[in-house]
């Protein structure tokens, strides 16, 4: 009586994914040092400002007109450090990418367009209403001296193509037009970053 040889089964080389332990670890980490980086946001606004208020800034609130001035300038600076964050979120910067994870990374970096914006567009409003007063004229007359300041032109520019990307990025836009023409008109937020640091 002959018995056939009992078969193995294939080895296999592939190692066992990860538990869901130690998935439940990785997301917990990964959203601690998201809220890291929200954190270092802040503190990156903040250190703007400080920079500000510490080289003469703090003594530019005498008038209204003053105050009003170094408000838009506040509001410049923190929408400006909040443009370079998002810039940084979606450079795919590997320790980025391996510590929170590309899709948190582009997750934060939405959310930081629209108040990026406002701040942006606040920046340029405030600035006119300041810079009004203390000339003594309304804010639209002021566009005209504003804009013959060196780097000025620049900045306006920059302003409208932040606008563009902002609006084209919402989702009831962005659904009609191809992912190619979308990431092109987005990659105009680096050109508007290089238009607006001048002005600074």
């Amino acid at each position: 009586m002959t018995t056939e040889p009992a078969t193995r089964a294939p080895f296999s080389r592939e190692r066992p994914g990860p538990s869901g332990l130690d998935r439940r670890r990785q997301f917990a980490r990964r959203a601690r040092i998201a809220d890291a980086l929200a954190t270092l946001l802040c503190a990156s606004a903040a250190v703007a400002v400080a920079l500000f208020l510490s080289y003469g800034g703090a003594h530019q609130f005498g008038t209204l007109a003053d105050a009003v001035t170094s408000i838009g300038i506040i509001a410049g600076l923190i929408g400006t450090d909040f443009v370079l964050v998002m810039v940084v979120l979606a450079a795919r910067i590997p320790i980025i990418d391996r510590s929170i994870g590309h899709d948190r990374a582009i997750a934060l970096h939405r959310a930081l367009g629209k108040p990026a914006l406002y701040l942006l567009i606040a920046h340029g409003v405030v600035l006119l209403i300041g810079y009004g007063m203390s000339s003594g004229i309304d804010p639209i007359s002021e566009i005209g001296p504003m804009l013959a300041l060196p780097d000025m032109p620049l900045a306006f520019v920059a302003l409208g193509l932040l606008i563009l990307v902002v609006i084209t990025s919402l989702v009831a836009l962005r659904r009609r037009y191809s992912h190619e023409l979308w990431h092109s008109v987005h990659l105009l937020s680096y050109l508007a970053v290089a238009f607006a640091l001048p002005h600074q």
